[in-house]
């Protein structure tokens, strides 16, 4: 694989993430409209497969303090 390849392939999967990481930042303002910015810093730290697992349990989450304890400290 060329490094020009192996450099294609690696913005692509930023990209992804980044993709990701904005659905899900949709997701939590929309079920709890008064989160603060400090939480999206939070979400960005998270690698794909976090992204994965917060997507889903996303759905279950009911309060702030359950989210917080899916995000990184």
């Amino acid at each position: 694989m060329t490094l020009a390849k192996r450099l294609i392939d690696r913005g692509m999967k930023k990209g992804l993430e980044m993709g990701k990481a904005d659905v899900i930042w949709k997701q939590m303002i929309k079920k709890f409209p008064n989160l603060q910015a400090a939480y999206l810093d939070k979400l960005k730290q998270l690698d794909e497969i976090r992204l994965d697992i917060l997507a889903l349990e996303l759905l279950d989450i009911q309060s702030e303090e359950e989210l917080k304890n899916h995000l990184p400290m």
